[in-house]
């Protein structure tokens, strides 16, 4: 018998981004994985996160801004 192991990965991302378009570009991918891409993850053997989590990581990631101090978009342009 065997049970799921269930636990987070954690990404340590600069608050002050010094380049705009990467800055912009991690910041899309890390909010892509933590909401659209979440439908993917029970195709692929994943739990899903839970909504409480998604909420702190879209808040902590419009924290992030790009050198001129502008926060960087959620979602391409």
């Amino acid at each position: 018998m065997s049970y799921p192991i269930v636990g987070y990965s954690w990404a340590l991302v600069y608050q002050h981004q010094d380049n705009a378009a990467s800055g912009a570009a991690l910041v899309q991918m890390l909010y892509w994985l933590t909401n659209n891409g979440q439908a993917y993850a029970a195709k692929t053997g994943y739990v899903p996160l839970p909504s409480n989590i998604r909420a702190l990581a879209r808040t902590t990631l419009q924290q992030i801004v790009g050198p001129s101090g502008d926060m960087l978009s959620l979602t391409p342009s």
